[in-house]
């Protein structure tokens, strides 16, 4: 199957500037907290691609996650489950939990059942 070559559909370096805003951090004092120069950071602020190792680094430092951000605009081409569904799925895995606990309790039960039968037919 083949992919078409599409733009990520979020601009990254205008969401990272606008970040940058947002918490009043000058580029320079990001440079700082990315172990680059400024001018490095401007560079990759204006370049249209971005490696993932750095896109990773810059979450970091901002406290952000660019990267969900992304995967919510594949539109249901990955499974990106709500809080709600997610909590759904834990009352299911809870119930099923209940459930084997009866059944242990009830198997105990009948082992133990079988053991004193057995004693008895051993007298």
């Amino acid at each position: 199957m083949k992919i078409d070559q599409e733009r990520i559909p979020i601009n990254l370096q205008k969401r990272i500037k606008d970040e940058l805003k947002k918490q009043k951090i000058s580029l320079s004092s990001m440079a700082r907290k990315l172990n680059i120069s400024s001018v490095s950071l401007f560079q990759l602020l204006e370049r249209s691609t971005m490696q993932v190792d750095r896109l990773w680094t810059i979450c970091l430092a901002l406290d952000i996650n660019l990267f969900q951000e992304i995967a919510n605009h594949l539109d249901g081409k990955a499974y990106n489950p709500t809080v709600e569904e997610k909590n759904k799925e834990i009352a299911g895995l809870q119930q099923k939990i209940k459930e084997m606990e009866k059944t242990i309790d009830r198997l105990e039960t009948e082992r133990d059942c079988f053991k004193e039968a057995i004693s008895l037919l051993k007298t």
